[in-house]
């Protein structure tokens, strides 16, 4: 090793000038005292280290001594480094005279240093570090700010006060250029604070060598001016405003002089001689976070202004410009004819509107009187930037750089949707309130970008949105031309803005808050909560109205289609894209704000409980915006959403159900698209990948805020036809015809349960949203309950003509998520062609005609997911390569049912299938459902009566439409009788038989009937079987109660002369009179009290209810009961004895001891276990008497006593027989209960029990 040694230059000071006097630690901050020309020097000395820092002088250091001369940047001379250094009057950041340096050699990163030891005690706290520099090439320059007790060669490590905020190390260029750095020196000791000092270390390598050298080659020049060292604050002043614009231009000029475009390099010159000191405040314009005025204007009353505050600190934590793999940075890249900073691509789209917003957020808390950070020139440094890239190559490339009906494909990603409105709100911005603070050239440069924005858009906008093929692009359109159209002062522009929003409120919202996409479908969600911040960023610049009143329709929407722990949909847009879901809507605090929902409060607690109020790296990377500054309200009482429901959902024009962590939906939205067959130009847009969808959630892995946030389990993805028409391509999305439309949905939907059916046409997709149709057809058809979906899925030729394909497939595809929340599975089969399990859900193969089932990932590409898996139906009639001809009557189908895995029972299910009439029966838990549907242009008369159940109520339901809720009606049938359905023409019913309430019950019009349910006195509706008329040979009704306006848990309180027991929702009763029941929704005490009066059919058979000798009774005992029948009141023949029959615990059927007319005897099975029964005197297998109650107590034992069991000859002993009812017979010969005995030997005695 040689020694290494140092050589200590000091520049004194007599009296300082510093941009800042009175708060600046540093002494000389901009080198003006030291006489010019001072100090020139080569090191060459050698030996031990030497020399003490002085306090307020200017020093600089070179290590000498002997070192290789094969360096980096080695110079001529001997020794380890070597240089000059003079104050000079030549080049200056500002003032008179700055500090040049000259590097002739460095051996080592370390071995120059430019330093002041701070001359004054230092309080604790944190310190902003800053400093002009600049060089004659990019070189590594490094910050220091070490302890008082930090030796002179300490180079860094624990002696170094921690660097928050913008990194330590920095690049010089060959302009002027600030550099800035936040110290923390809170956890130093008042020693160490005093007599700290800062080190400036240039040269100190890229790294690209594989250690950090200096880098050649030598000589180099740096020059240093206007240091300062002061309290770190997070705010600014207007200088600084001014002096961060001129470093700004001074940046751009150099970029825009090494491009060779002169003229913007020499015009920057000028303009940068003319920003001199200005006073005007910064007012700013109407504007996001502005308008609306904030309710609440305190950290402590609004959560988003402290959440605006958090994220500044931690956006300067970060390097700038930000890193872009493979990129040159977006942001301090000089555009020119042949190199796009900003260029198009799915894959960049995130990072361009990322920097859009940040512009966006940056420009509130650079003016709002609300921010912490107002004024503060490193955000403002960022901001112009940001925006000064931005127009320079929107300027250069905007236009060329067309606008694709794909978000992120255009030439220039500013051009795409989501990013655009951003930028054209700064350039806005920034002209409007700094306009006294940027050069001139700047304000062209917006000015002309915001110029052909808007003619772009504007050109576009007049006629691409006559298709109304995208809102949610649209509206972005509308942006952008309110932000260019205030900018340019162009009202053709913002009121053609304000026409698209007045048009969205007339033509494309769903009744149900849906906003519309590719004109007949919905949207998927991730793009709802985009539409609805875009319509408040239009009214908090341009003040509409109608943006507001849109945001209102769309209330519902974020109820129905996000699951309470933020969970959002999987299935059932109804879209093609179906595999683009999984994202959620959520619109935050402009729809409750506008709205003032109680439950939407509600979703949206729990919402900011899991997600923040700000940036969030774990469960969604959004940048906190200024928009819910200003539409943050918290007078709003929050509401739980409601559970346990099924409802006709308007967005989708089918059921929607959510019980617990079981959902699911059906589209019956009709995506009629034109019709092309046979040729090679496209059918028109997409249908829908799948009718029915459904999904698992369950606990999940992350708990904030002390809420746990669910995840998905397992989704119902698609269920679906799908032909292989054609091989050209090979691709799965373009050879095979899978996504539906033409369709003719048919809904119906009660309380619990639902039907639906819908045909229509196959269509094969092509690149984009544009399809080619098919000749084959598909039907499906639904009945969906609380915890299953059962369906029949069947594939034909279209209008009965033959037609090709290869494969003809049925697939029923799942996934278990995307993102950062998936818990990974795959398909289990648990038997083969019959049970499969998914997660949490379960699949029933009912039965089907295809040739082979089986399981594997799904397509590729467009009706791709890459976690999806589907269990594949196949049939194929082809040699697999040459296409084959089906013939017309070629009709292949599966019946599935999908069900969450804690269902109970096992149902029962059959398909119709009978020219124009298709059905669907299932029965499940003594429930019936019956679904048929009428394909035909005739009406249909169909007998059901075979399928009826005695004693069960049945309700018939037609279908519904969005504007007429389904007249439900009560279906009078008898068993074993002729019971005719009338089925109209193209029509669907749907027939329910319970005994139960709820799947009788009428369902939910829409989803507002819902929620006013929630605080609506339950309407009920008595309903008896029977037709409300006691059967005279069997006079039992059972009574169930439908609730038309209810939901939440249920009581039911029944009262009435003959109610012989009740269950839930049901009561069963055997006498004539008026009975009531008052139903309670407990979550909020509301009731309602309905009555229904029960008759008979004439006399009954038995003329009251039998009278027992006893109520109670052990089994295995003999009871008489006694009666009157009069077969005269209710004909029947007295052939055969009268029975008894038990219902309870264990249910029996007991033939009479002895029986007649008038009373009978019967013995109590002995093994009937103890309990209340139900007991009726039958005759026959039809004629019943009205119940009685029974309590059966446990039968005694049968058993023999005696008085003594060891007895000498000719003792005399006692035997007594107990448990016995009737006659006990003994082996003696003997009758009765005891007898005595004197046995001359050892002797057995036994005895029976005869019954009578």
């Amino acid at each position: 090793m040689h020694p290494r040694l140092l050589l200590f230059f000091s520049l004194f000071w007599l009296a300082g000038l510093s941009l800042r006097a009175q708060s600046n630690l540093i002494t000389d901050p901009g080198f003006e005292v030291i006489t010019a020309g001072t100090s020139s020097y080569t090191t060459n000395l050698s030996g031990t280290v030497s020399g003490t820092a002085v306090q307020g002088r200017w020093q600089l250091t070179f290590v000498t001594g002997t070192c290789s001369t094969t360096t980096l940047c080695s110079g001529p001379t001997t020794g380890c480094s070597s240089g000059s250094s003079v104050i000079t009057t030549l080049d200056r950041n500002s003032g008179n005279q700055s500090l040049y340096m000259r590097i002739t050699k460095q051996t080592n990163r370390n071995d120059i240093k430019l330093y002041q030891v701070v001359a004054q005690p230092v309080a604790a706290g944190s310190y902003e570090v800053s400093f002009y520099m600049k060089s004659d090439g990019v070189s590594l320059v490094t910050l220091n700010v070490f302890k008082s007790t930090a030796a002179a060669t300490a180079n860094g490590g624990e002696t170094s006060g921690t660097i928050t905020g913008t990194a330590s190390s920095f690049s010089s260029t060959t302009g002027w250029r600030k550099y800035r750095a936040v110290v923390d020196v809170s956890g130093w000791t008042e020693a160490e604070r005093t007599g700290m000092r800062i080190s400036i270390r240039p040269n100190t390598g890229t790294g690209a060598t594989g250690a950090s050298l200096p880098q050649g080659p030598c000589p180099k020049q740096f020059w240093f001016d206007d240091f300062i060292m002061r309290p770190a604050s997070t705010t600014g002043t207007l200088e600084d405003l001014r002096l961060t614009a001129i470093q700004v231009a001074r940046e751009r000029q150099e970029l825009a002089a090494n491009a060779g475009f002169t003229d913007e390099a020499a015009a920057l010159l000028a303009d940068i001689s003319a920003l001199t000191a200005t006073s005007a405040p910064l007012v700013p314009d109407k504007g996001v976070g502005f308008f609306p005025t904030p309710i609440h204007t305190s950290a402590a009353t609004n959560p988003f202004i402290q959440a605006m505050n958090t994220w500044a600190g931690t956006y300067l934590g970060q390097a700038f410009p930000p890193s872009q793999s493979g990129l040159p940075p977006l942001t301090t890249t000089k555009s020119t004819s042949a190199s796009m900073v900003f260029p198009g691509g799915r894959g960049l789209a995130p990072i361009i509107r990322e920097t859009g917003a940040t512009a966006e957020g940056l420009y509130w808390l650079l003016v709002s009187p609300l921010s912490e950070y107002r004024y503060n020139p490193d955000l403002f440094y960022r901001f112009l930037h940001i925006l000064y890239a931005s127009a320079d190559d929107y300027s250069i490339h905007g236009a060329s750089g067309e606008i694709d009906e794909v978000p992120g494909a255009t030439t220039n990603g500013l051009n795409d949707w989501f990013a655009s409105p951003t930028f054209a709100y700064g350039w806005r911005m920034a002209d409007y309130s700094f306009s006294d603070y940027i050069p001139t050239t700047f304000k062209n440069r917006l000015r002309n970008a915001s110029d052909i924005m808007g003619g772009i858009y504007f050109t576009i906008a007049q006629t691409g949105l006559a298709g109304g093929t995208y809102v949610n692009r649209d509206v972005s359109y509308a942006e952008v031309l309110a932000q260019t159209g205030l900018h340019r002062n162009r009202t053709d522009w913002t009121n053609f803005a304000r026409t698209i929003v007045t048009s969205l409120n007339t033509q494309c919202i769903y009744p149900d808050g849906a906003y519309s996409y590719i004109r007949e479908q919905n949207e998927v969600a991730n793009y709802h909560g985009g539409t609805t911040t875009s319509l408040a960023k239009i009214h908090a610049v341009l003040d509409v109205p109608e943006a507001l009143t849109a945001i209102a329709k769309t209330a519902n929407y974020e109820l129905i289609s996000i699951e309470p722990t933020e969970v959002p949909e999987f299935f059932s847009a109804p879209s093609w894209k179906t595999q683009w879901n999984g994202q959620s809507g959520f619109s935050g605090e402009p729809l409750v704000f506008v709205t003032g929902n109680p439950y939407l409060k509600g979703q949206l607690d729990q919402f900011r409980a899991l997600f923040g109020t700000g940036y969030n790296s774990v469960f969604r990377k959004q940048l906190p915006t200024p928009l819910n500054v200003s539409f943050y309200r918290n007078d709003i009482t929050a509401k739980p959403l409601p559970d346990n429901y099924v409802v006709y959902d308007r967005n989708i024009q089918g059921p929607r159900a959510r019980y617990g962590r079981f959902s699911y939906a059906i589209s019956g939205r009709d995506v009629d698209a034109s019709e092309v067959v046979g040729t090679s130009a496209p059918g028109g847009l997409p249908g829908m990948q799948t009718f029915v969808g459904a999904m698992m959630t369950q606990a999940g892995r992350q708990t904030v805020n002390g809420v746990n946030r669910d995840e998905l389990n397992a989704a119902l993805m698609a269920v679906h036809s799908k032909v292989h028409v054609r091989t050209s391509a090979n691709q799965e999305w373009r050879d095979w015809a899978y996504t539906s439309t033409r369709i003719k949905p048919k809904t119906n939907v009660t309380k619990t349960a639902t039907a639906f059916s819908a045909s229509g046409g196959l269509q094969r997709q092509n690149v984009g949203p544009t399809t080619f149709d098919s000749d084959w057809g598909t039907f499906q058809q639904w009945i969906t309950l609380p915890d299953r979906v059962i369906g029949v899925v069947e594939t034909f030729p279209k209008n009965g003509n033959p037609a090709q394909a290869l494969e003809i497939d049925g697939r029923v595809r799942f996934t278990y998520g995307r993102g950062e929340q998936q818990n990974p599975k795959s398909i289990t089969v648990l038997e083969a062609n019959k049970r499969y399990a998914y997660g949490n859900l379960q699949t029933i193969i009912h039965n089907h005609d295809f040739t082979q089932i089986s399981t594997g990932t799904a397509g590729i590409l467009r009706d791709d997911f890459p976690t999806a898996e589907e269990i594949v139906f196949r049939y194929n009639l082809s040699d697999g390569t040459n296409l084959y001809t089906y013939p017309g009557d070629t009709r292949k189908f599966f019946v599935v049912e999908i069900r969450q895995s804690g269902a109970v029972g096992d149902a029962t299910v059959s398909r119709v299938s009978n020219g124009d009439l298709k059905g669907l029966v299932v029965q499940l838990n003594g429930q019936s459902y019956r679904a048929f549907r009428n394909l035909g242009n005739a009406q249909i008369t169909l007998d059901v009566s075979t399928s009826l159940t005695a004693g069960t109520i049945h309700k018939l339901y037609y279908s519904r439409t969005d504007n007429e809720p389904q007249t439900p009606q009560t279906f009078t049938a008898t068993p074993g009788a002729p019971a005719n359905l009338v089925l109209p023409a193209n029509e669907q019913v749907f027939l329910v038989s319970s005994v139960q309430g709820e799947p009788l019950s009428d369902g939910f019009s829409n989803f507002n009937t819902l929620l006013n349910a929630m605080d609506t006195p339950p309407g009920a509706q008595l309903l008896a079987s029977n037709n409300g008329l006691l059967p005279c040979n069997n006079p039992l009704l059972t009574l169930a109660v439908s609730t038309s306006a209810a939901t939440g848990p249920l009581t039911y309180a029944f009262s009435g002369p003959g109610i012989v027991s009740t269950s839930g929702s049901s009561a069963t009763v055997n006498t004539a009179g008026v009975y009531s029941v008052t139903v309670t929704n407990t979550s909020n005490g509301l009731n309602s009290t309905t009555s229904l009066n029960i008759g008979t059919t004439g006399n009954t058979a038995f003329a009251s209810t039998p009278s027992p000798s006893s109520t109670t009774a052990r089994a295995g005992s003999a009871l008489n009961i006694s009666y009157s029948a009069d077969p005269a009141g209710c004909p029947f023949d007295l052939i055969t004895p009268f029975s008894v029959e038990l219902t309870g615990a264990q249910s029996a059927t007991v033939a009479s001891l002895t029986s007649n007319t008038t009373g009978l005897r019967f013995a109590i099975p002995a093994g009937l276990p103890p309990g209340d029964y139900q007991v009726r005197v039958r005759y026959g297998s039809d004629v019943l008497s009205q119940p009685f109650t029974l309590t059966v107590t446990a039968a005694e034992v049968f058993r023999i006593v005696a008085t003594k069991t060891d007895i000498c000859e000719g003792q005399t002993v006692r035997l007594t027989a107990l448990g016995c009812t009737g006659t006990v017979r003994w082996s003696t010969g003997q009758e009765g209960p005891f007898i005595d005995v004197t046995p001359a030997s050892t002797t057995t005695i036994s005895a029976s029990c005869v019954e009578n």
